[in-house]
């Protein structure tokens, strides 16, 4: 499957959270059956949950500055920074502004239950 990241749908977190979330390889859309992948903007001001999972995750930062804590380890981070967040370590990233922070992630293996889409507003594709 090819597919350009235009055509895929996004979601929009609940506030105070302001962003986008776009899932681009997951068992719906692409049969995926060991991992997730997806991409992420966060508007300047705002930032992740603090969140702590068993599956390992990995951040690929393309846009903006950002404070991210995996563990007990805090850095202010830029484009070009990878982040591997190990096994139920409690993770955060919050962007610094002043541009968007983007990011592509991927989440290894497959999480039971992705992010809630429910109370997510959906983004058509462009």
């Amino acid at each position: 499957m090819i597919i350009h990241t235009s055509a895929i749908e996004g979601y929009e977190p609940p506030l105070p959270r302001k962003g986008i979330l776009k899932y681009l390889v997951d068992p719906e859309k692409t049969g995926a059956k060991s991992f997730v992948m997806g991409f992420t903007s966060i508007e300047p001001g705002t930032g992740t949950v603090l969140a702590q999972h068993p599956e390992e995750e990995a951040y690929y930062l393309l846009r903006g500055r950002a404070r991210a804590m995996v563990g007990g380890e805090v850095k202010e981070v830029g484009p070009g920074t990878v982040i591997f967040i190990p096994s139920n370590a409690r993770h955060q990233i919050d962007s610094l502004g002043p541009e968007p922070l983007e990011f592509v992630w991927t989440t290894s293996p497959q999480p039971k239950r992705l992010a809630p889409k429910e109370n997510w507003k959906k983004i058509p594709p462009a």
